[in-house]
């Protein structure tokens, strides 16, 4: 079989079981199965990227004191800690330490307004730049996705994205992937792309592996946080 058609299969595969795997879902309640972030950790994630990486969910923090509300999956860059809150499920991560964030939706067109205030909360962190290494002024934040199972037409974001974003004077989404419609844009410090289909979760794939090998060779340093921590104790 020749290759295109390996990787054509191999990505159908894993849209198949996203969706089969949110239909399902949606005949229990939310409190039985809160399932659309599980689904999208272990039916894609947990299943294509290195397996040294750790998945959690949890509130964000800078070295400048800002916060972000509980974001749905955080990707945490390797040889790196956190610290958990109330269990091990919901932990406390730091900026400079996380690889992706992501923000996961049912249905975009109703849940645009919380994916994305949510996206800009993350955007809006900052990372402590490095004086040994130049890199692209967005490269200084954490990355933040928004994964939909069902979305509007790519008009309709790149609506969103270009004008209601700029017009709120929000970050814009590093990345939106939408199920149904199948499609992706990213808008990233090597510029803007999408792709539709099955190309989309490939896409969103590499990007979000662009961002991992990026978080493996940065020099950001969590040392920073500890004159934050000298400030709370002095207060």
């Amino acid at each position: 079989m020749p290759g295109k058609d390996l990787l054509l299969n191999s990505i159908e595969t894993l849209k198949e079981s996203l969706m089969l795997g949110h239909k399902q879902s949606q005949k229990y309640p939310s409190t039985v199965i809160g399932n659309e972030r599980e689904l999208i950790i272990e039916s894609l994630l947990a299943r294509v990227l290195p397996q040294n990486i750790r998945y959690g969910s949890g509130v964000i923090m800078d070295c400048y004191g800002q916060t972000t509300g509980q974001v749905d999956i955080v990707l945490e860059c390797e040889q790196s800690f956190s610290l958990p809150i109330t269990s091990g499920k919901q932990r406390l991560y730091f900026a400079d330490t996380v690889a992706a964030a992501i923000e996961v939706k049912s249905d975009l067109r109703v849940q645009k307004v919380q994916a994305f205030e949510q996206s800009h909360a993350v955007q809006r962190l900052q990372r402590k730049k490095s004086e040994e290494k130049p890199f692209f002024k967005n490269q200084y934040q954490v990355p933040s996705y928004i994964i939909a199972f069902k979305g509007a037409d790519s008009t309709t974001i790149a609506k969103w994205m270009f004008e209601e974003c700029r017009e709120k004077k929000q970050h814009y989404p590093t990345g939106i992937l939408c199920l149904e419609p199948a499609y992706f844009f990213s808008h990233e410090p090597t510029g803007n792309f999408e792709a539709f289909g099955d190309s989309a979760i490939f896409a969103f794939l590499c990007s979000l592996s662009n961002w991992l090998a990026f978080n493996r060779d940065s020099q950001f340093d969590i040392k920073n946080y500890v004159a934050l921590l000298a400030e709370a104790e002095d207060d």
